[in-house]
């Protein structure tokens, strides 16, 4: 049995403290049933695969994208929940494809995300392709949200998604390169990207038609370009805030310079 240190003043410590160390679990028997907890086999499964689970997507304040482990089967874990509801109750038992329609269920009740409004994947460490795939699949689910934040998932290229009802997009200390590969924003009023690796206005014409009123793109190499803010002005003549700044009297002046590469 294992000792707590002689050292400890549990006057002062309040709870008392024991030390485990590796070995001491490894070759005391007496710990050896208390890893895996319980619910262990949770730890890599979805939200919408529990079972009496009510949270729906558009509750989700920071969800994760992440990639289980290889070998980790969601059939392995509606086995275990099916046999420990067997073991409760025999008479309230029912077979695996029974639990794989009600997980179907719940995906389709639970990942809403066409319900979102407000939504934050910000900080996905998105490194593995699995991540980004899935990522993007339910960037385009988005059909409802207005405000979506997308900051540092080192994003390259969003072209491919269409967010038809997004008013405020945030973008900053993403790999977009330039403006052509922002997602299709019809009702876009507010767009930050900045320290990005942004460096020439090609395809910022394309909000022209939308309802931009400020956009943020300092910290990028176009905002140090010559007469930056005059060719975004002139590109967007309905734009208000330029990296926070109203439009000055100096602003309406004609560019001297075309956009160009660094």
């Amino acid at each position: 049995m294992l000792k707590p240190e002689k050292d400890l003043n549990y006057a002062t410590a309040g709870v008392p403290i024991v030390f485990v160390t590796k070995q001491d679990f490894s070759e005391n028997d007496e710990f050896q049933n208390i890893f895996p907890l319980p619910a262990s086999k949770y730890r890599y499964s979805k939200w919408f695969e529990l079972a009496d689970c009510n949270v729906t997507s558009n509750m989700l304040k920071n969800p994760r994208i992440r990639k289980p482990p290889q070998g980790f089967k969601v059939e392995t874990i509606l086995m275990l929940e099916d046999e420990e509801r067997r073991q409760r109750n025999e008479n309230s038992w029912k077979s695996k494809i029974g639990f794989s329609s009600k997980k179907k269920d719940y995906k389709s009740k639970l990942e809403n995300w066409e319900q979102c409004e407000c939504i934050n994947l910000s900080y996905q460490d998105l490194a593995h392709p699995y991540q980004m795939k899935e990522f993007l699949k339910i960037l385009r689910k988005l059909v409802r949200a207005e405000q979506i934040e997308l900051i540092e998932n080192s994003l390259t290229d969003l072209s491919s998604v269409f967010l038809p009802k997004c008013r405020y997009l945030f973008l900053q200390r993403n790999l977009l390169r330039n403006l052509k590969k922002l997602p299709h924003l019809v009702h876009i009023e507010h767009i930050s990207l900045q320290q990005n690796n942004i460096s020439c206005l090609d395809g910022l014409e394309l909000l022209k038609e939308t309802n931009i009123k400020s956009l943020t793109l300092q910290e990028n190499p176009v905002s140090l370009q010559p007469d930056y803010r005059k060719r975004v002005f002139a590109l967007l003549p309905n734009l208000v805030l330029l990296d926070d700044l109203p439009r000055t009297p100096a602003d309406y002046d004609a560019p001297k310079h075309s956009c160009r590469l660094f």
